[in-house]
């Protein structure tokens, strides 16, 4: 595990980093950058909810299984629910039974 990280207070995307490659993308050329390297993800994400930022980026939280997305069964999605009818027009829809 990582030792430290970079938590960007104001940057391109607010956010908590992993290293100093990843933390430079986000405030190289950014007017008025501010950021701070932290001893641990939970002082970053106590810094940046200091700063009044509740709603940022974190690269630690990114994994396979939350960027995945699972079709359903076709039948699930037709049960009463809308559904686009093929047609030449994308305004004409149905409900599926």
């Amino acid at each position: 595990m990582t030792k430290f990280c970079y938590a960007v207070i104001r940057g391109w995307q607010p956010g908590i980093y992993r290293n100093w490659s990843s933390c430079r993308d986000q405030v190289h050329k950014f007017s008025g950058q501010d950021y701070i390297r932290c001893n641990s993800i939970e002082e970053a994400e106590l810094l940046l909810r200091k700063k009044g930022i509740n709603n940022y980026y974190n690269e630690f939280n990114q994994t396979l299984e939350e960027t995945t997305v699972q079709p359903y069964p076709r039948s699930t999605l037709l049960q009463g629910r809308l559904a686009c009818k093929p047609s030449t027009t994308a305004n004409q829809f149905y409900l599926g039974t």
